[in-house]
């Protein structure tokens, strides 16, 4: 005797599944038929849920027809969640490039961009905002800075790493370096104006990011490790290039939440600031 097939065509090779019903019918006795012949159980129509016609076995018997499954619309959801995020980073990095265009012009250009330069500065350590500087003042300290590169005391040179990527974003150029991933951040408010931002990474140890006033496009601040460094006070060298000549340092209570303390806890005056071509002679290796 052969054995019923499975609803996909196929025949079981052990135990044979049937409804309880349908062996119960199947087994009752036709009382007009004293051979003993088997009554027909009722027609049964089965319906799957994706397609509305009845499947019969080669028995004549209902089975269910294999259920279609959306796979279509199962691709086209994983499509989409794996091409929505790529556009999100898409359009953020094309929104860093034009912010990092956008300053570069203001600063006059990458020609114009501080890249070997002497300075005389006033550096204080001071809570209290020191009186602005008078004419002829002459400073506590004179640098030279190498842009990436090295910064020197006088003759000593600087082995903190921190201060010269601090002076490489100071400069922008930080913003041209290819090993630079650069992206925006949100707007915060830096003396109470807009400022939007930029954040790099890979380039750099620890990330570090710019913010630019909403309108003139000036560096206006920059968040690096725990301290917020402000911008003011714009000067031009004879040569063009544009550099803020104050600088206040505040620290986070919280780097995550962006809040600082009230008061500062160091400032800084560019006295004098001189472009150089090359190395002075005393600092060369």
């Amino acid at each position: 005797m052969n054995r019923p097939h499975s609803m996909f065509g196929g025949g079981f090779s052990g135990t044979t599944m049937v409804n309880p019903n349908d062996a119960l019918e199947a087994s009752q006795i036709n009382p007009e038929n004293p051979i003993g012949e088997h009554r027909k159980p009722p027609e049964r129509v089965y319906f799957s849920e994706d397609a509305p016609t009845a499947c019969m076995d080669s028995f004549g018997e209902p089975k269910m027809a294999p259920r279609r499954r959306p796979m279509r619309r199962g691709i086209l959801l994983v499509l989409c969640c794996v091409s929505f995020p790529s556009s999100i980073a898409s359009a953020a990095e094309t929104d860093a490039q034009e912010l990092v265009k956008q300053v570069v012009k203001t600063a006059g250009g990458e020609d114009k961009l501080l890249k070997l330069f002497r300075f005389r500065e006033r550096v204080l350590i001071t809570e209290t905002p020191a009186a602005p500087v008078v004419k002829n003042e002459k400073g506590n300290r004179t640098s030279v800075v190498q842009v990436a590169g090295d910064w020197w005391i006088g003759k000593e040179k600087r082995d903190k790493d921190k201060v010269r990527v601090l002076c490489w974003a100071w400069s922008l150029r930080i913003l041209l370096d290819p090993k630079s991933k650069i992206e925006t951040v949100p707007e915060i408010l830096v003396n109470d104006k807009a400022a939007s931002g930029l954040r790099v990474t890979e380039s750099v140890k620890e990330p570090i990011k710019l913010y630019f006033d909403k309108e003139t496009r000036r560096l206006v601040a920059i968040d690096y490790t725990d301290t917020r460094h402000v911008f003011s006070e714009w000067r031009k060298t004879e040569a063009g290039h544009e550099y803020p000549s104050h600088v206040a340092g505040f620290r986070f209570t919280d780097r995550k939440a962006g809040t600082l303390k009230d008061k500062q806890w160091y400032q800084t005056d560019i006295l004098e600031l001189t472009p150089l071509k090359e190395l002075p002679v005393e600092l060369k290796r």
